[in-house]
Order: structure tokens, then sequence, then C-alpha cells
């Protein structure tokens, strides 16, 4: 059901007539207007003429909807303020819109940014800066810390979010503490208890190994920019830690399976940043500048030495072993994947893919007990394990890097490298699990033509109704893995002829 909030309605008819026509009215709009993943404002909805029964009043709502929707502007276009009807992807990207319209000097009075944004009561750019940035930095609201930051350092407004993040002390130029922070478990990272001390890095130079690997990852101009406003207000601020977990994370989601292991990374990385720039830093400052949306390329290190070799046994992984033996493999490439801070532009549209069941794996990788086999595993969180499995998955099956299906999982002009054997033995015994369990191979699942949209962190693949596979539904096996940590994403699967704006 929608969550349907109307700012005023006005009813013409017999006074003895209004309450009830005002309830069908309410009602009708809460169960006719279908759900959606945006945020859909409307300015005006003439419903016409009321009618007396329930169902008559619910079409007549739906109608009137869908006329108003098919003149639908983006509120961040141009026009936006003369449409009728304006959209944003949540209410996070109307909160960041608007903070970039305001540090661009402008003054936003159109209709709809009330609606959007209805906390927002006039303030200047520093106020409503430091109004997104103060629940921001106790991870209890939407944007998050990282988004606020990006947006504020590519608007060249550096000093005004120094001031809201640490005040207006942090502006003069002090030597950086050595960082000190707090053994807790990591709040991007979740409650959970910490890892053994047997299964954490081996030792503070590989600690520091491992975060240069990670940094190599991450967008280079962006990077430096938020590096250097970690700088500015204190490696060992809280600000500094949450941006510093946000950026692990960007590098390898999988990471939030082991706070412990996120933790030690957080400590190295304030530490560098709190020293001189490392040849690390310089050289993701030496990378070429980036067009906002444009795909970008990053360096990758090597499999560590930790990860699981082909000779030893694979808990919680079936058919492993069986693994060792098996020939005429397909080498498969490992590919860097793309920004963390925003989706592909190609993947902001709807667009088709004949291989949109590679996305349908989840479901039976969570049932074969893939989270908890990375958890045993910290060496092996550092490498994205996640999407390093799905891009093995679909380089094995032949699935184009120009599939809508893979775009979320590879950038242009990847460097070729042959998968990690681990992922390898994963990719066939979630074959033979698929044979054994749903009577179909894995290459028959990902053969799926279907849908694929994919915005902020939310990625939706849509079926058509008729695609409905009884093999999959008797086991659960195409339900909606919701929010994947070891992908950092919300994944979710649709069956309907369309997403509903």
């Amino acid at each position: 059901m929608a969550d349907v909030a109307i700012g005023r309605l006005r009813v013409r008819g017999p006074p003895e007539t209004v309450g009830r026509t005002a309830f069908l009215i309410e009602d009708g709009f809460r169960t006719a207007i279908p759900d959606s993943e945006k945020l859909i404002l409307v300015r005006r909805l003439d419903v016409g003429r009321s009618h007396g029964r329930r169902f008559e009043q619910a079409a007549a709502l739906r109608r009137a909807y869908d006329k108003a929707l098919l003149d639908t502007r983006h509120g961040g276009s141009d026009g936006a303020a003369g449409a009728n009807c304006v959209w944003f992807e949540s209410r996070a990207e109307a909160r960041l819109l608007l903070l970039a319209a305001l540090l661009a000097g402008k003054s936003p009075s159109a209709w709809y940014w009330r609606l959007a944004v209805p906390e927002w009561v006039g303030q200047g750019a520093e106020k409503w800066l430091e109004a997104l940035a103060a629940p921001a930095l106790r991870g209890a609201a939407e944007p998050d810390l990282v988004a606020i930051v990006t947006v504020a350092v590519e608007a060249g407004a550096v000093d005004r979010l120094v001031r809201a993040l640490a005040g207006p002390r942090a502006l003069a130029p002090v030597a950086a503490p050595e960082p000190r922070i707090a053994d807790r478990p990591s709040e991007a990272a979740g409650t959970g208890e910490a890892a053994p001390a047997a299964a954490r890095a081996p030792g503070q130079a590989e600690t520091k190994r491992v975060v240069a690997r990670l940094r190599t990852r991450l967008p280079g101009a962006s990077t430096v920019r938020i590096e250097e406003v970690i700088r500015r207000i204190g490696p060992a601020s809280r600000a500094s830690i949450i941006l510093l977990e946000r950026l692990l994370l960007a590098a390898s989601p999988s990471l939030a399976l082991s706070p412990a292991l996120l933790r030690d990374l957080v400590r190295a990385y304030a530490a560098d940043l709190a020293g001189p720039p490392s040849s690390t830093a310089r050289a993701i400052a030496d990378f070429p500048a980036v067009r906002p949306g444009a795909p970008q390329i990053f360096a990758d290190g090597k499999a560590p030495e930790s990860s699981p070799s082909p000779g030893s046994p694979q808990p919680g992984l079936p058919m492993a072993q069986e693994n060792q033996s098996a020939s005429g493999q397909t080498p498969a490439q490992e590919m860097p994947r793309s920004s963390p801070f925003e989706a592909e532009p190609a993947l902001l549209e709807e667009r088709e893919s004949v291989a949109a069941g590679l996305w349908l794996v989840i479901p039976s990788l969570i049932r074969m007990g893939f989270r908890e086999w990375l958890a045993e595993r910290p060496a092996t969180l550092c490498e994205d394990p996640g999407r390093t499995l799905l891009r093995t998955i679909a380089r094995y099956h032949c699935v184009s890097d120009r599939e809508p299906a893979f775009l979320p999982l590879c950038i242009e002009d990847e460097e070729e490298r042959p998968p990690p054997d681990w992922a390898a033995a994963w990719r066939f015994g979630l074959d033979r699990w698929l044979r054994r369990g749903a009577r179909m191979s894995l290459h028959a699942l990902i053969r799926r033509r279907g849908w694929i949209r994919m915005s902020e962190e939310r990625l939706i693949v849509r079926f058509a109704p008729n695609a409905v596979d009884m093999r999959l539904r008797r086991r659960a096996l195409d339900v909606d893995p919701g929010w994947t940590d070891w992908l950092g994403l919300v994944v979710r699967y649709l069956y309907a002829e369309r997403i509903a704006r």
C-alpha cells in the first residue's frame, strides 16, 4: 500500500455529504495509488465528480493519478517549477539537491521543495548544511555523511563543511593528532561481536597494505577531496571515523561482515591520513579527473595470500572439492567496480537485459551460506568478494560487459584477470546445488529476460508476470533479498508489466 499524504482537499457539495466524500477520497488514495520506489509530488489533482460507491471512487482516483503522471519532471531538471507532477528518487536525493542549490547561491522557491523537504524552513546554505550533518553524524538519517561531504566539496564549500562537522576552530591550520579510535563495534557495520584475534589481519604492516589496496579502488578525485576534509577536521574525530568507514565499505561492502577488521582498517587509514601524504595518496591524486557519472578505472592489487587455496577444505561450500578436478572452464576476469558514490548513468532508467537472472542467484547463495563463509575469512572480505563472485559467474556464462545486468558490477576498459580459486569453486558449487535442489542449471537461471534499474543503493530487477518459475517459487529462491550487506545493495525482484512511478 502506498504512503500517501494529502496537503489540501477541497470538496464541493451538500454539507451532509462532505464528510463521507472526503473519507472515500482519502481511503481511495491509499488503496488505488500504486506503491512506488520514488517520491512523487502532485501539485493539483482533479478527481472529477464523486461516486457513491467505494470501488468507483478508487477507479476515478487512479485515472486522475495516471493522467497527472503523463507530464512528470525530475525535481532537479529545468522547468520542474512549472510542472504539475515532480519526482525524486527519494527524500534523501531531494535534500541533497536542495543543499546543492543553496551552496550554488540559488534561492529555491518552487512549489515542490516544501513538500519534498518539509523540515526545511527556509534556512540558508550553512544552516541547512549543519541541519543535515547533525543527524548524519548520529547515523540516524538520510542522506549519509559521505553524500553530504561529496556535494559540499563539489560545490567548493569546504570551509562551510568543516565548520558544520567540527566547528570554527577546525579552520585553523593545526597538526593532526595521533588517532585514537575507541575499541567498539563499527557503527557502519552493525553491532555484531568482534571476531576472534586469530581471524584478524596478520599485523600492522599487512593492514596498511590492505588499506592502500582498498584506497586504489576508490574514485580518485572524490577520494582526495574527502580525505582533505578528514585532515581538516582531524582523523580522530567522530565525523572522520564515519567517513573512513564509508570509504572502506564503498571499496569492499563485505567488510561490514567483520566489525573488528573494519575497525582495524579504519584505525590504519586514520593513522595514514594523520601523517604526511603517502605514495598511495599521491597515486590517487594523479588519477585523471572524471566528469560526474562517467565510468572510472581503478588499479587493483593481487589477491591476499590468506585466500583459500584449491586444495584446502571449504566449510559451507557444497561441492567445493569436486571443483578442483573440473576442467574446461572459461577464464573469467575480475573487474574493478564503478564509483561507489553514484549509479551507472545508463541504469538510472530501466533497461532490458537477456541475463537479468544473474541477480536471481543471490537467494541461492544466501541459502548456501555464502555470508557465513565470508564471515569466517576476514582476509577475503577485503577483495570485494560479493561482486567478484557475481563477475566470475557472469563471465563464465558469457554475459557481456555491455549487458545492463552486468553494468552494476563493472566499468569500461577493465584489466583482464583470472578469477580467484574460491570464486571458481563457489560458481561450480552453486551450479551443482541448483541442479540438485531446483532441477535447473545455473546457466538456465542466468539467461532470463528482464529489466534492470539502479538508483542510489537500490537495484530493481523486473520480470514479466508470466516469467514466474515454480521450481524457484516452491523453494523461495525468488524472494526479495532486500539489503545484501556483502554487496552493499538493496536488491528487489518485481514480477510486473512495468515499474509504477
